[in-house]
């Protein structure tokens, strides 16, 4: 019978045959490169695929409908959208909405090539910073597999905003160092365009600047802090002043242009949305968590960690975290950069979101983005050495090596790998079977295709559940979100037999439910007989709101007719036969009146006033 070999010669016998598979010369560098590309190249593999199944939402609507209307033309890229300022992703949103009708493979493609873009300049900035070894792989899959940025591969309008900004911050860390290691001028220029690259895209650049100062003072200073602040203003001063000159520009252009993003009037609760953004948040995604969602607000989920697992991945945390400042000298002081950077993302997200939404908007990811973009540089800085720093973190001599450590950390690794593609795939999923915003598009695309004729739409808003519950007025209307083609079809606020949209998005007759019902008595057996301006009592009065006028009539011959409700005039044409007149109104009024072109006579058997709808 045959015996099992120990695990440790069985680790040690596949170590000698990767080894044995790699060519002889190859230097390590080499391998922790190849290690990387590969690692990038699984990861772009896996959000390709997440990113594949997933379509339009929200924000992306109104980029689309903007480019189809000829709105997005240059002043349009550089106004504010949603109280931010992203001329880059605005250019890229034109791109996608240029290239034809809802175009999904092309938004898809700029989602999936960003998300290349900084993956490579992730490792960029390791290699530079920690050298070629290979616990930067660590750092690497950590962001590349983060569960953090799923949203930016699968909401379009995120990826536009965050991706840049994690390009901008990866390199440039990555310049700055070199600058603040060598002293040459053009590395400034290089962090400054990386800059730029972010102011262009979010707000949250500005934190990459309080991120720059940190290194230089924490890392590449040394002395009291006044000696460290004089050291630095004196030996890089030509990197403060294009910095400062940047942001200075930035800031001029945001407060004067931009409205202001955190301006809500609510009351917000920090702790508790501490308590969901960071405790029940944070800590499980470190590890590749939650391991469970919520779907209250599909396809965005929230995490739903398990209130054990919760606690289970903050003490798994927090250990790690003591084991590198127990065993390393200066590790704390990442702190400095990563504790005032969360802090402000918690401020951000409360004045921003929070004081409408509640605390439980910690729990979506999309907020925590950024940070997983911050993660492998901090870890890195309280973990490994920083080439060419005058002071960094060392090893304590007098605590003991662990053994095997090698393989716990290749160990633990995988294991977090495997925990956040097991998180993934159902968040992916999710989107994957957002089939309703997609089939609604498509069934009102097949409808116009198979009218004989362009139909008149109601101008309306079409129900929120209709849409996922996520456009904003006017952008529900059908001449927004259809607005790329919007060459197939007309609106109007007043006309004869117009159509709607009804719930799967299929074209069919518009009318009015529920609210006023206005008697009609019968005159000589043709309803209400108009052929002179006449005034109907609704026998109730409308609120200040926007309803629909719906009234059912019969004429021998094409005229005109003036309608008249509180402050509404229109005029409108009326059609020789059976037809259905719709108006939309606004505010108070408690009659209507009609007045006939002179000659016309009309029969009028209903009138109702309400909401309108597909029928």
């Amino acid at each position: 019978m045959a015996t099992l070999r120990p695990v440790t010669t069985l680790a040690a016998d596949t170590k000698r045959a990767l080894r044995g598979s790699i060519p002889a010369g190859v230097s390590r560098a080499q391998r922790v490169a190849l290690g990387a590309l590969v690692l990038i190249a699984v990861s772009v593999a896996f959000r390709a695929w997440i990113v594949s199944g997933a379509w339009f939402y929200a924000d992306d609507y109104q980029w689309l409908a903007d480019v189809a209307r000829g709105d997005a033309g240059i002043g349009w890229m550089f106004s504010a959208h949603d109280s931010q300022f992203m001329p880059l992703g605005l250019a890229l949103a034109q791109l996608t909405g240029s290239a034809g009708v809802f175009v999904w493979p092309v938004a898809a493609a700029e989602m999936v090539i960003l998300q290349a873009m900084a993956g490579i300049a992730c490792w960029r900035m390791l290699s530079v910073l920690f050298g070629s070894r290979p616990e930067i792989l660590v750092l690497l899959a950590s962001y590349l597999f983060s569960v953090f940025t799923l949203p930016t591969v699968t909401w379009w309008a995120v990826s536009l905003n965050q991706l840049p900004l994690h390009i901008a911050l990866f390199a440039g860390v990555t310049t700055h160092v070199l600058y603040l290691r060598t002293g040459k001028r053009r590395y400034v220029a290089w962090t400054s365009l990386w800059l730029t690259l972010g102011f262009l895209s979010y707000v949250k650049t500005l934190l990459i600047m309080f991120i720059l100062v940190m290194i230089a003072l924490l890392y590449f200073a040394s002395g009291g802090v006044w000696a460290r602040i004089g050291g630095c203003l004196r030996r890089y001063w030509t990197a403060w002043m294009a910095y400062a000159a940047l942001t200075a520009a930035y800031l001029y252009v945001y407060v004067v242009y931009v409205p202001n993003p955190i301006s809500g009037d609510g009351d917000v609760d920090y702790l508790a949305l501490t308590d969901t953004l960071v405790r029940t948040s944070l800590g499980p995604g470190l590890l590749g968590g939650p391991w469970r969602w919520s779907d209250w607000s599909p396809p965005v989920l929230t995490a739903d960690t398990p209130e054990a697992l919760v606690t289970a991945s903050w003490f798994v945390v927090i250990a790690a975290g003591l084991f590198l400042l127990v065993t390393r000298r200066r590790a704390w002081r990442v702190l400095l950069v990563f504790v005032p950077y969360l802090a402000v993302t918690i401020y951000l997200v409360g004045e921003g979101r929070a004081w409408v939404m509640g605390p439980v908007v910690g729990a979506e990811f999309r907020y925590l983005a950024d940070v997983a973009a911050l993660l492998p540089l901090v870890v890195g800085l309280a973990w490994l050495p920083l080439r060419g720093a005058r002071e960094t973190v060392e090893r304590r001599a007098t605590v003991p090596l662990v053994p095997r450590r090698g393989l716990l950390l290749t160990a633990s690794a995988v294991l977090v790998a495997i925990s956040a593609t097991a998180s993934s795939i159902p968040y992916a999923l999710a989107w994957h079977d957002n089939w309703q915003t997609r089939a609604y598009v498509g069934n009102a695309r097949q409808s116009l295709d198979d009218a004989p004729s362009p139909p008149r739409l109601a101008d309306y808003g079409v129900p929120m559940d209709d849409l996922g519950g996520f456009l904003l007025f006017p952008y529900n209307q059908p001449k927004y979100f259809l607005a790329p083609v919007s060459d197939q079809f007309s609106t109007t606020v007043a006309g004869n037999d117009l159509s709607a949209l009804d719930p799967s998005g299929h074209i069919t007759d518009a009318g009015v439910s529920g609210g006023i019902q206005v008697p009609v008595e019968p005159n000589s057996g043709c309803g209400l007989l108009i052929s002179e301006r006449t005034r109907v009592p609704l026998g109730a009065s409308t609120i200040d709101y926007q309803f629909w006028v719906e009234v059912g009539y019969i004429t021998g011959a094409d005229s005109t007719l003036r309608f008249e409700a509180g402050d509404n005039r229109v005029d409108v044409g009326i059609r020789r036969g059976l037809h259905t007149l719709l108006i939309r109104t606004d505010g108070v009024y408690d009659s209507v009146t009609f007045d006939p072109a002179p000659g016309a006579t009309i029969c009028v058997d209903r009138i109702s006033i309400g909401n309108l709808e597909a029928r």
